[in-house]
């Protein structure tokens, strides 16, 4: 109940975020299109960003979190506090230096990681220029993650998951405020995600001194458990974020395709990373914290239960969001998206490509699962190892398949990879006696068959019915489209209640002590 609680609180946070990360989508899509600048803007979002999934997000949540978790349940505050101020010292003089550098070098960065830009001109020079406002949003971001850690640990999960949404809320008003005042609506997006980074930071950091934990800059000394830090951190760099990974190996292989091919894959990921982040995010933010306490405390048997129990609630969430936006993808692309400067077939790319994404959501969920197995016993090694062959995987698949498919053909590189991680991550799992699969587990994987292929027949059905008679007609094609999800979610619902997924008991945790 615990858990639960823990990610049902993470969860909804997470979905404001995403949805107001939609208007943000939908504003892009009205006021930038898809072409030359949105191209520039998508990637000169991306590249901090994915820095600061896997630097940020990936180290402090996989290389932070166990050691302060287990100093917090077992030393005490004061050692804890001590071991931030170190580890927060070294955050921002290195960072600083980073960020520093890559604005003075920015051209050179840009055509390095960008070859394909060089046959466009007027891209390259937007995508210098956005990217130069939008790096410093990768050190802001970053005290913003360590913070996160910090009040994860304390188990204060609603301060760094409302985050992101105050992030989504600072660029839309930043984005009307200037916009008037800038050369170029992109340039107005850049602005805004900058913004966003220093919003970020001091929404965790103010409660995060409330609570006892006003870090101080001091002079970084090399201790015992900063060297542990480090020796966590290296690994984690490396194969943390492989999903994030895998998605700028596409961007890098995507430079080489036509004007509007890189905005495709943005906009048809930001609706993939829609129950990605409220369900596999959520998991991951509430899991790593608890399992490294039980861990730490030798409470193996707690352990088990708490993993087989994500693992469930995970798959329960991410099987039926996967097969909805597989057979939807169109029609949500459509409302979504075809407003302002996008037309119909970029549109209908878009769900090409959506379709492509979905097909690996489980498995990206369960990567976040499995990794945490790791980190919380501080174990980063073995899913290093995995995430470099996934990632090799997903380049070789990138070359391939974007002769054939265009981006269509990269969004499924990267969820082919996607399930060649997870499936290796699950084997060594089982090698290494982590997770024994619970006989609930076992009886639950056909009950959640059934109540998938309920879900996806009430939709499939549903779908032909009615989008055909309903496009052309904004209401009509809205109307559609929440008659098809909302059918989806009752029959899902319903299914599982019957086969004994959902029971009662299950909404204990909702009721006041």
């Amino acid at each position: 109940m615990h858990l639960i609680r823990s990610v049902a609180t993470i969860s909804l946070f997470t979905m404001g975020s995403r949805i107001f990360g939609f208007f943000r989508s939908m504003l892009m899509a009205i006021l930038v299109g898809a072409g030359a600048m949105s191209d520039a803007l998508v990637i000169a979002i991306k590249i901090p960003s994915v820095m600061r999934r896997i630097f940020a997000e990936g180290a402090f949540n996989s290389a932070f979190v166990p050691i302060f978790a287990g100093m917090l349940a077992k030393d005490g505050p004061e050692k804890a506090r001590n071991y931030a101020e170190q580890i927060f010292s070294l955050l921002i003089i290195v960072l600083s230096i980073f960020v520093i550098l890559c604005e003075i070098f920015m051209p050179f960065v840009i055509k390095i990681l960008l070859p394909g830009f060089s046959s466009t001109p007027e891209r390259l020079q937007y995508t210098i220029d956005f990217a130069r406002i939008t790096f410093p949003f990768l050190l802001f971001i970053s005290i913003c993650a360590l913070f996160s850690g910090v009040l994860n640990s304390l188990e204060r999960f609603a301060y760094a998951a409302s985050s992101p949404m105050f992030g989504n809320i600072s660029i839309i008003a930043t984005v009307f405020a200037v916009k008037s005042f800038t050369t170029n609506n992109g340039e107005a997006f850049a602005i805004g995600v900058a913004v966003c980074g220093i919003i970020q930071a001091l929404w965790v950091m103010v409660p995060a001194w409330k609570h006892g934990y006003a870090l101080k800059i001091k002079r970084p000394k090399i201790t015992k458990d900063v060297k542990k830090f480090f020796k966590l951190l290296l690994p984690v760099v490396i194969g943390g974020g492989v999903v994030q990974i895998n998605m700028f190996l596409d961007i890098i292989v995507g430079s080489f395709l036509s004007e509007g091919g890189i905005s495709y894959l943005e906009y048809a990921d930001r609706l993939n990373q829609l129950p990605l982040s409220t369900v596999g995010v959520a998991m991951g933010t509430a899991l790593l914290p608890m399992l490294s306490k039980q861990v730490r405390l030798k409470d193996y048997t707690a352990a088990y239960k708490t993993q087989n129990l994500a693992l469930e609630y995970a798959l329960a969430l991410a099987v039926p969001s996967a097969l909805g936006l597989f057979v939807l993808a169109e029609p949500i692309a459509q409302v979504v998206y075809l407003h302002g400067k996008l037309l119909p077939k970029d549109v209908l790319q878009i769900s090409y490509t959506l379709m492509a994404f979905s097909t690996g959501l489980p498995a990206y969920i369960m990567i976040k699962i499995f990794t945490n197995i790791f980190f919380a016993r501080e174990n980063t090694k073995t899913p290093v190892k995995i995430a470099v062959a996934a990632m090799l995987l997903n380049l070789s698949l990138n070359l391939i398949l974007i002769r054939l498919y265009q981006h269509v053909g990269l969004a499924a590189a990267t969820a082919i990879a996607a399930w060649a991680n997870a499936f290796l991550l699950y084997v060594f799992t089982q090698r290494g006696k982590m997770m024994p699969l619970s006989r609930r587990f076992i009886i639950f994987l056909p009950k959640l068959a059934f109540a998938s292929l309920v879900c996806f027949g009430t939709v499939y059905y549903l779908r032909n019915l009615l989008w055909g008679q309903a496009q052309g007609a904004r209401f009509h094609e809205i109307v559609a489209l929440v008659i098809m999800v909302g059918a989806g979610v009752l029959s899902y619902a319903l299914a599982c209640y019957i086969v004994g997924i959902i029971k009662k008991s299950d909404f204990n945790f909702l009721r006041r002590k």
